[in-house]
């Protein structure tokens, strides 16, 4: 709006705008989430810093190191997974010299000491879960960005794609109708290396009352990375023998997203969670 006010032309902001700008922020502000909670407030002497961040600094590169030669080469990638472990690092450090003090002080038992030291400051830890929380969407946010992959393919019944670790073969197509839509199912084997790991079933399905087909994709979760399955097209009339089109994709790291989703609603209930005084 300022450059078309000023230039007379409107700039096009876009996906890769975003991402070139974005991405950094959001990467400085991860790291700020583990820096900023180990400064004492009017304490932030250099021993104090030394000493608080000196563990998650040594595990942060342990982490970059072994992800370095377990095969992870692309620059920014590396430097956000070792951004995350710093950041995990210094929370993980945090409550444990939280807990261990309180298990020392009070001669509890290091479970108990952990749930009396989270409940007892309630807004404090459970913004810890939710930095937790960020860290796990950003892994998924990583993982899915950098390493997605994609492939299409048109086979006939027998034939296979193979993406990653995974190969598909098709088996062929089954139809069926309900009282509201006409469904067709492409039906393909799931390979991982040799190991068969199941069926998957991508459709299409077209409501009576008009004809325009609905694309139902079928993804198989795991921790690991999704995969996706889109039945894109047949040739010709339907027969079981019809050459398909499929697009599949593997997104890795993607269920982190959703983990991330929880433990961010977990904190957030622990954090605003009232006690006796506020209920009062």
């Amino acid at each position: 709006v300022i450059s078309e006010a000023v230039r007379g032309e409107k700039l096009t902001v876009s996906a890769p705008f975003f991402n070139q700008v974005l991405g950094p922020i959001f990467l400085a502000v991860i790291v700020l989430t583990g820096i900023c909670p180990l400064i004492g407030w009017r304490r932030a002497s250099i021993n104090n810093l030394m000493r608080n961040f000196l563990y998650p600094l040594v595990a942060a590169l342990i982490v970059g190191v072994s992800l370095f030669f377990s095969g992870i080469r692309d620059w920014y990638a590396l430097i956000a997974f070792t951004a995350c472990g710093f950041v995990l690092s210094t929370i993980l450090f945090e409550w444990f010299r939280g807990v261990r003090a309180r298990h020392r002080m009070r001669a509890e038992n290091y479970l108990k000491a952990f749930l009396g030291l989270v409940w007892g400051n309630k807004p404090r830890y459970g913004g810890y879960i939710v930095h937790i929380a960020i860290l796990l969407i950003a892994v998924g946010v990583i993982g899915s960005s950098f390493y997605h992959t994609e492939k299409e393919a048109a086979l006939v019944p027998g034939e296979s794609v193979t993406i990653g670790d995974y190969t598909l073969t098709y088996e062929g197509m089954d139809y069926y109708a309900t009282q509201s839509k006409e469904v067709v199912t492409a039906n393909l084997s799931v390979y991982n290396g040799e190991k068969f790991i199941g069926t998957m079933t991508p459709e299409k399905y077209f409501h009576r009352t008009y004809q325009q087909p609905v694309t139902e994709v079928d993804i198989r979760h795991t921790l690991k990375e999704d995969l996706y399955v889109i039945f894109a097209d047949w040739s010709g009339d339907w027969a079981e023998d019809a050459r398909a089109s499929f697009t599949v994709m593997v997104n890795p790291l993607v269920s982190w997203i959703w983990i991330g989703g929880g433990f961010f609603l977990l904190g957030g209930v622990i954090a605003f969670w009232p006690d006796r005084r506020e209920r009062r």
